[in-house]
């Protein structure tokens, strides 16, 4: 496996770890686009959805009772109930969606890790990668706390995880492979270009069955908000410009 093919194969993991990530706010999976003119989170017990343009700016769902720019809003006793229930299924999506964000990077580190170990790395990179966990964590965090600034904060820590730990990994390959190139072995030349192979092979596949995985659950997320669009076009309360509540759009291809 050349340096080439292991940055590819890094590459798989963390198009998954980006990917996760972006599913606590959009989905773009083969069949599924999901739209929303809000920003989505969770506060004291309330379900809140922003934006920065239009009206209303903020809407607040809590125990099916609603909120429009702070003021509470006459709900119908029989749209109650649709309330709460739509505030159960986003929950819910975005529980599933943090857990996705997470496999996502997890991803991305376990295949530096173990291209790591293979390479016999020295335990000071190894712990450098680790190191990351607890810092993405965070940006993790942060995304489900406050979607527009966590997303930049997230793709931040992403962008310096590649370009600090990437050339690192890569370098080292590069390097064994240029040192038994030198040394006029052959057998030792070709040893290593086989258990490169087979290493690259193996990550590789471990990373696509896991990515299909997160595909899957992305899969599950548009389900779910099909579910959401479904309960809110059945609400008769209409905003004070009589227009109905429009939380999500969902598309499936046909």
């Amino acid at each position: 496996m050349t340096a080439r093919t292991l940055a590819r194969v890094l590459g798989l993991a963390l198009a998954a770890a980006t990917g996760g990530a972006a599913a606590a706010t959009h989905i773009n999976v083969v069949d599924c686009a999901v739209r929303s003119d809000y920003s989505l989170r969770t506060a004291d017990g309330a379900l809140l959805l922003r934006r920065t343009d239009g009206l209303p700016r903020e809407i607040r769902l809590q125990d099916g009772r609603l909120w429009l720019d702070g003021r509470e809003q006459s709900v119908p006793a029989e749209d109650r109930e649709r309330l709460r229930h739509i505030e159960r299924e986003a929950d819910a999506m975005l529980a599933e969606a943090r857990a996705m964000a997470e496999e996502g990077v997890t991803m991305a580190l376990d295949a530096m890790l173990l291209v790591a170990d293979e390479l016999g790395a020295d335990p000071a990179l190894r712990a450098e990668i680790e190191a990351w966990r607890p810092a993405i964590g965070k940006a993790i965090d942060r995304l489900m706390q406050d979607p527009e600034a966590g997303e930049k904060e997230l793709d931040q820590e992403l962008d310096r995880l590649v370009s600090g730990l990437v050339p690192q990994i890569v370098g080292k390959l590069a390097a064994a492979a240029t040192a038994a190139a030198l040394s006029g072995e052959e057998q030792a030349a070709r040893e290593l270009g086989q258990r490169a192979e087979a290493m690259g092979k193996r990550i590789g596949a471990e990373m696509e069955a896991r990515g299909k995985a997160l595909e899957e659950r992305a899969s599950g997320l548009c389900e779910r908000l099909e579910r959401i669009d479904r309960l809110e076009s059945g609400l008769g309360l209409r905003l004070p410009d009589g227009s109905p509540l429009d939380l999500v759009r969902v598309k499936r291809a046909p």
